[in-house]
């Protein structure tokens, strides 16, 4: 049964094992693009837009003078989601859906989410669509607000 395999992992051995590259980086979602601090969430909570959008509320500010890539946080209390298990989820998906429509939010924007409980109800193409309107809905109010 070894013997099988033999000729496999030596042909690997001989050309090289395959690295971590290439696709599979561009699946990962950027340090760049996280927010970490904590005085970043507060900034965004307490001087930003702030929408409530059912399952979660979006929060939302455009940072003077930055040019770099939008950058989200996703806060998820144990009170509000419970156990690990769901908060983790919350975070990985609505950073997936954040990193699969990068087109949503211009350049210099900081965004907070903080999922609520009925959002483990959801299934993903519920929550991307109501994300989605809810972006554009904000970034208008934001736009206006502005002009205004």
């Amino acid at each position: 049964m070894v013997a099988k395999f033999l000729p496999i992992v030596a042909g690997l051995v001989a050309n090289g094992l395959p690295t971590n590259s290439g696709a599979s980086n561009r699946m990962r979602f950027p340090a760049t693009q996280k927010l970490r601090l904590q005085a970043d969430f507060v900034r965004v909570r307490q001087e930003g837009s702030r929408l409530e959008c059912g399952p979660f509320v979006l929060n939302a500010l455009k940072v003077p003078g930055a040019t770099t890539p939008a950058r989200i946080g996703v806060v998820t209390g144990k009170k509000m989601l419970g156990d690990a298990v769901y908060r983790n989820r919350m975070r990985r998906v609505f950073r997936e859906i954040f990193r699969l429509n990068p087109q949503v939010w211009p350049a210099g924007w900081d965004v907070v989410i903080v999922p609520r409980r009925s959002s483990l109800e959801k299934d993903y193409a519920s929550l991307e669509r109501r994300y989605l309107e809810s972006c554009a809905r904000l970034l208008r109010n934001a736009g206006t607000e502005k002009t205004s």
